[in-house]
């Protein structure tokens, strides 16, 4: 526990820090959590978590912790979205097309940020084999929007090489071992 210094790298195209915040207060919020559990908490090191997608470690387990976020960053009117958490986006693929943290041998389990301040925390391993069974399904489909890309539908951004998809809240509840904080 001695170790607890939380480092969120923001993102070039985060202009504002608005996610680099959010990323932040939830992991915070996760290491409250943790420590009222009675649970040992330790941040992980910069290494372990660009290359890992590990955020911190919980006793022995690795887990990587995702804030609650909005579908689409701005709607038509250009303005901000509302952050939302009935609907999660797992990523497939990262942007230089790599295995996205869905699929990171390293990571134990994922913790999803609930607005009532809870986390719905699911093994990586069986969200990963639930991915690839919905992107298996829906094959060749292409979304028109980020709404769109639910259950395995991949939404890849212009330019990059990424893919991810959304998972609803009830979709994440439903994996075997699934643990509300």
């Amino acid at each position: 526990m001695s170790n607890w210094k939380i480092v969120v790298p923001r993102n070039r195209r985060d202009t504002c820090g608005t996610n680099q915040r959010q990323g932040l207060s939830a992991e915070k919020m996760f290491r409250r959590k943790v420590l009222s559990e009675g649970c040992d908490w330790q941040a992980s090191s910069p290494h372990e978590n660009r290359k890992y997608h590990i955020d911190c470690w919980v006793d022995s387990w690795s887990v990587d912790v995702k804030a609650a976020k909005r579908i689409a960053r701005r709607n038509t009117c250009g303005q901000l979205n509302r952050v939302q958490d009935d609907l999660h986006w797992i990523e497939h693929r990262t942007i230089i097309g790599t295995p996205g943290w869905a699929h990171s041998k390293h990571l134990d389990y994922v913790a999803f940020q609930m607005l009532d301040e809870s986390f719905i925390c699911v093994e990586r391993r069986k969200l990963s084999i639930l991915l690839n069974e919905r992107v298996k399904a829906n094959r060749g489909k292409k979304p028109r929007n980020q709404y769109m890309s639910k259950d395995g539908v991949l939404w890849t951004r212009k330019g990059r090489k990424d893919s991810m998809t959304l998972f609803t809240t009830a979709q994440l509840l439903q994996l075997e071992g699934t643990q509300i904080w």
